[in-house]
């Protein structure tokens, strides 16, 4: 988590939010699988049926990927992940993957917006899960830098706000997660400036407003 946090320090380039997503994705991948190791040792692999101590011992093993791991926290761990948090999880994962692959894809308001929900995450899963080991001088820190996308969140909300009340049809940007993307013409988010070009109606149940 220190590492990501690094590339938070203003004044933060493009390339910093996309270093500081990568770093994120994989330091939560890690804590998440920390909190199943804790449970049991085989929910760590990818197939638990074939888990072998001696594997798991040489670190021979393929572990479980990011969607088992959310499934076996929440139906055997029991830990409390609602909808929109494995949301914001999906999209983090999603950015982490794009940049490996693309490069940076998004805008620098996307990725805040990104940011403020993994750390938001990190900050609850660790004190419920994980508060034996809590580093609290590294947890000060992350709540720092969480207090200030927090606020960019915000302050982006109160520049944007009138626009979207006047809006007929604003659905949920897949970009940034905010309910801000203008769907009256087109596709355009006012919260990171994600455009599209729409081929087919979105389903109703995408739509927040009429």
């Amino acid at each position: 988590m220190v590492s990501a946090i690094e590339y938070l320090e203003e004044p933060i380039k493009p390339t910093d939010l996309k270093y500081a997503i990568l770093h994120l994705s994989s330091g939560i991948e890690l804590i998440l699988k920390e909190r199943l190791r804790r449970e049991h040792w085989t929910l760590l692999f990818n197939k638990v049926e074939k888990a072998s101590l001696q594997d798991y011992k040489n670190g021979k093993f393929t572990s479980a990927n990011f969607d088992d791991c959310i499934d076996r926290l929440i139906n055997i761990c029991e830990v409390g992940i609602n909808q929109q948090m494995g949301k914001n999880l999906n999209s983090l994962r999603d950015k982490r993957n794009r940049f490996e692959h693309f490069g940076i894809v998004d805008s620098s308001e996307a990725l805040k917006a990104t940011v403020a929900d993994a750390l938001n995450f990190l900050i609850d899963f660790v004190n419920d899960e994980l508060e034996d080991e809590v580093d609290y001088d590294e947890m000060v820190v992350i709540r720092e830098e969480v207090l200030k996308f927090d606020a960019f969140v915000s302050q982006r909300w109160k520049a944007i706000g009138s626009k979207i009340a006047k809006i007929k049809l604003v659905v949920t940007c897949p970009r940034c997660l905010q309910d801000a993307a203008d769907r009256s013409d087109g596709f355009q988010c006012l919260f990171c400036d994600t455009r599209m070009t729409i081929q087919r109606k979105l389903p109703m149940s995408m739509c927040l407003r009429f």
